[in-house]
């Protein structure tokens, strides 16, 4: 069985990263939140790799604050850091608007400098 670049797959009692120098006999491996001094290759006719699977979330079942402060600091740090960049800005921008009694407004272009001040039109 060969495994896409990138896929997700479960050997040795973990999860790892497929990465592309993989082929059809040997898959090239990094663990799941490893570092590259971690990459490792698995013969497939010697060792079973089988696809990971992740439960779905319970709602049931609540995190604490270390657990919802670990996933904002991973949405912070990774992929997604973009997203929590635009977040903020807009979020700053409309609260310095409010602060000064002025409207929101949407173009982060219009906001400059350390002091908060908006650009005039």
């Amino acid at each position: 069985m060969s495994f896409a670049t990138g896929s997700l797959v479960k050997a040795r009692g973990r999860e790892w990263v497929v990465l592309p120098d993989s082929d059809d006999a040997v898959v090239v491996l990094r663990p799941l939140g490893g570092t590259e001094d971690e990459v490792t290759g698995i013969c497939l006719a010697l060792e079973k790799v089988e696809p990971a699977r992740f439960s779905l979330p319970d709602p049931s079942q609540l995190g604490d604050y270390r657990s919802c402060r670990l996933l904002r600091d991973a949405v912070r740090r990774g992929p997604f850091s973009i997203v929590w960049t635009n977040c903020s800005r807009a979020a700053t921008l409309s609260a310095r608007a409010a602060l000064d009694g002025a409207e929101a407004r949407p173009d982060p272009l219009a906001y400059r400098g350390r002091r908060g001040y908006w650009k005039d039109n």
